[in-house]
């Protein structure tokens, strides 16, 4: 199947960055995640704009139990979903509330995000990524 490719500019990706992290805003998060390797650049970006620290993988885990805390799990798109349903799963039971963003979510995924910009099926090259890479996961 041919994939329909959308190649983001940097400037597209900052005004969907900035759009994501206002809605985030909202839920009033205490942490940020950034899913890496696309979650990585929004994580960054949510951490400095509402002042909150940005944690590692570690960091995160050892957050269970707290309930003062709203980790906000970012990142730029979900595809198949299984990574971020993982990682739900895991967060859940260990007691570590959290709230997901996305930029872009696949109507296919087997997990929804609670903030999305957009749903799409086309194939996404973010701006650092070759355009020969393949479809994103």
């Amino acid at each position: 199947m041919e994939h329909v490719k959308h190649r983001l500019t940097y400037a597209e990706y900052g005004d969907l960055v900035e759009r994501l992290t206002l809605r985030l805003a909202e839920s009033k998060p205490t942490h940020v995640y950034g899913q890496p390797r696309g979650g990585l650049p929004i994580g960054v970006h949510v951490s400095h704009y509402l002042g909150i620290p940005l944690v590692t993988h570690a960091e995160l885990l050892s957050l269970g139990g707290n309930n003062r805390c709203l980790v906000a799990l970012v990142d730029d798109l979900v595809d198949t979903g299984i990574t971020f349903k993982r990682l739900a799963e895991t967060l859940t039971g260990k007691a570590i509330p959290f709230v997901t963003a996305v930029i872009y979510w696949k109507p296919w995924s087997v997990f929804a995000p609670n903030i999305y910009l957009e749903d799409t099926d086309r194939w996404i090259v973010f701006p650092w990524e070759r355009p020969d890479d393949p479809p994103n996961r």
